[in-house]
Protein backbone atom coordinates (compact mmCIF):
# COMPACT_ATOMS: atom_id res chain seq x y z
CA UNK A 1 0.00 0.00 0.00
CA UNK A 2 3.07 2.20 0.84
CA UNK A 3 4.12 1.87 -2.46
CA UNK A 4 1.09 2.65 -4.21
CA UNK A 5 0.68 5.89 -2.13
CA UNK A 6 4.21 6.85 -3.32
CA UNK A 7 3.09 6.46 -6.90
CA UNK A 8 -0.07 8.15 -6.45
CA UNK A 9 2.33 11.05 -5.05
CA UNK A 10 4.85 10.88 -7.41
CA UNK A 11 1.89 11.43 -10.00
CA UNK A 12 -0.19 14.08 -8.38
CA UNK A 13 2.92 16.43 -8.04
CA UNK A 14 3.82 15.45 -12.16
CA UNK A 15 0.45 16.49 -13.01
CA UNK A 16 0.78 19.82 -10.42
CA UNK A 17 3.97 21.12 -12.33
CA UNK A 18 2.16 20.69 -15.56
CA UNK A 19 -0.86 22.50 -14.44
CA UNK A 20 1.27 25.40 -13.16
CA UNK A 21 3.55 25.92 -16.44
CA UNK A 22 0.02 25.83 -18.27
CA UNK A 23 -1.33 28.57 -16.23
CA UNK A 24 2.44 30.18 -16.34
CA UNK A 25 2.27 29.86 -19.56
CA UNK A 26 -1.25 32.01 -20.00
CA UNK A 27 0.17 34.91 -17.98
CA UNK A 28 4.01 34.93 -19.01
CA UNK A 29 4.90 32.95 -22.58
CA UNK A 30 8.62 33.63 -22.08
CA UNK A 31 9.09 32.63 -18.43
CA UNK A 32 6.91 29.84 -19.03
CA UNK A 33 8.68 28.72 -22.14
CA UNK A 34 12.29 29.02 -19.99
CA UNK A 35 10.87 27.03 -17.48
CA UNK A 36 9.85 24.11 -19.41
CA UNK A 37 13.77 24.62 -21.54
CA UNK A 38 15.11 24.28 -17.93
CA UNK A 39 15.93 20.28 -16.88
CA UNK A 40 13.92 20.19 -13.95
CA UNK A 41 12.36 17.20 -14.97
CA UNK A 42 15.33 15.57 -15.66
CA UNK A 43 16.76 16.79 -12.88
CA UNK A 44 13.60 15.50 -11.00
CA UNK A 45 13.53 11.67 -12.37
CA UNK A 46 17.24 11.31 -11.66
CA UNK A 47 16.61 12.36 -7.95
CA UNK A 48 13.67 10.44 -7.81
CA UNK A 49 15.79 7.17 -9.24
CA UNK A 50 18.42 7.86 -6.53
CA UNK A 51 16.17 8.39 -3.95
CA UNK A 52 14.66 4.71 -4.91
CA UNK A 53 18.05 3.36 -5.00
CA UNK A 54 18.26 2.42 -8.07
CA UNK A 55 22.21 2.71 -8.75
CA UNK A 56 24.35 5.28 -10.23
CA UNK A 57 24.87 2.96 -13.21
CA UNK A 58 21.31 3.12 -13.98
CA UNK A 59 21.11 6.76 -13.49
CA UNK A 60 24.18 7.55 -15.73
CA UNK A 61 22.46 5.47 -18.36
CA UNK A 62 18.84 7.81 -17.88
CA UNK A 63 21.26 10.73 -18.04
CA UNK A 64 23.16 9.30 -21.42
CA UNK A 65 19.82 9.02 -22.83
CA UNK A 66 18.41 12.13 -22.14
CA UNK A 67 20.87 13.69 -23.69
CA UNK A 68 20.90 11.64 -26.67
CA UNK A 69 17.04 12.31 -27.55
CA UNK A 70 17.93 16.43 -27.23
CA UNK A 71 18.60 16.96 -31.36
CA UNK A 72 15.37 14.94 -32.42
CA UNK A 73 13.29 16.71 -29.92
CA UNK A 74 13.97 20.31 -30.86
CA UNK A 75 12.12 19.78 -33.64
CA UNK A 76 8.72 19.15 -31.94
CA UNK A 77 8.92 22.57 -30.53
CA UNK A 78 10.37 23.99 -33.87
CA UNK A 79 7.53 22.91 -36.36
CA UNK A 80 4.96 23.66 -33.29
CA UNK A 81 5.75 27.40 -33.30
CA UNK A 82 6.59 27.37 -37.45
CA UNK A 83 3.47 26.51 -37.65
CA UNK A 84 1.47 28.65 -35.38
CA UNK A 85 3.68 31.58 -36.73
CA UNK A 86 2.80 30.46 -40.81
CA UNK A 87 -1.06 30.19 -39.23
CA UNK A 88 -1.95 26.88 -39.79
CA UNK A 89 -3.77 26.38 -36.53
CA UNK A 90 -2.84 24.68 -33.05
CA UNK A 91 -4.14 21.13 -34.21
CA UNK A 92 -2.39 21.02 -37.95
CA UNK A 93 0.51 22.25 -36.16
CA UNK A 94 0.52 20.02 -33.51
CA UNK A 95 -0.52 17.00 -35.83
CA UNK A 96 2.61 17.92 -38.11
CA UNK A 97 5.17 18.50 -35.11
CA UNK A 98 4.09 14.94 -33.85
CA UNK A 99 4.63 12.94 -37.10
CA UNK A 100 7.52 14.75 -38.16
CA UNK A 101 9.39 14.37 -34.62
CA UNK A 102 8.38 10.53 -34.68
CA UNK A 103 9.82 10.01 -38.27
CA UNK A 104 12.87 12.03 -36.81
CA UNK A 105 13.27 10.01 -33.60
CA UNK A 106 12.98 6.76 -36.01
CA UNK A 107 15.54 8.48 -38.61
CA UNK A 108 18.30 9.18 -35.48
CA UNK A 109 17.88 6.33 -33.61
CA UNK A 110 18.40 4.34 -36.99
CA UNK A 111 21.17 7.07 -38.07
CA UNK A 112 23.32 6.83 -35.03
CA UNK A 113 23.39 3.01 -34.51
CA UNK A 114 24.26 3.12 -38.15
CA UNK A 115 27.58 5.11 -36.58
CA UNK A 116 27.54 2.29 -33.54
CA UNK A 117 25.90 4.68 -31.13
CA UNK A 118 22.56 3.31 -29.23
CA UNK A 119 20.48 3.38 -25.86
CA UNK A 120 20.62 0.73 -23.55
Amino acid sequence: MGELLVLLGKAFVTAAFIVVLSELGKRNPSLAGLVVALPLATAATMTLMFLDGEPTARIQSFAFAALFYVPPTTIFVGLVWLGLWMGWGFWPSMGIAVTATGIAFWAYVEGMARLGITVS
